[in-house]
């Protein structure tokens, strides 16, 4: 009778270190997925920059030979 109560105490606690565990690697695996979107967010409104910066420098140039 003690080694049925230890085996389902034991059961227990590996079932639910079992979702503790699964729980954790699976938010870890969605924040790695948000990182690598906003990380290339950050370059596509770092390319949009600069190429708005260089328009910008186009006008500024056109203007001076006018």
């Amino acid at each position: 009778m003690e080694y049925e109560l230890w085996i389902l105490i034991s059961l227990i606690y590996l079932l639910v270190f079992y979702i503790i565990i699964k729980t954790a690697v699976s938010k870890g695996i969605d924040d790695s997925k948000l990182i690598r979107e906003l990380k290339k967010e950050i370059k596509e409104l770092k390319k949009q920059k600069a190429e708005e910066r260089n328009s910008e420098e186009s006008k500024h140039i056109i203007n001076r030979k006018a």
